[in-house]
């Protein structure tokens, strides 16, 4: 299964840190890589599923769904 970890410190209240890094639709903002996206089911939570494409190999757009599974 695919897995990706990074760590970064941020001067602000983790809730506000959370809740930005929670909505996908914010991904385009951070993760240059991220040609488009949106929320197809969900509150953001548990069971949210997004789709996006992403910018793969020879700059094709690729599709890179993904469901959050915890929160």
């Amino acid at each position: 299964m695919p897995h990706a970890e990074s760590s970064v410190t941020i001067a602000r209240p983790i809730e506000d840190v959370f809740a930005y890094l929670v909505d996908g639709e914010r991904c385009p903002e951070w993760r240059p890589g991220v040609v488009e996206i949106r929320r197809v089911s969900g509150d953001g939570g548990v069971g949210t599923t997004y789709e996006q494409r992403v910018r793969g190999p020879m700059r094709r757009s690729i599709a890179a769904d993904y469901a959050i599974t915890v929160h």
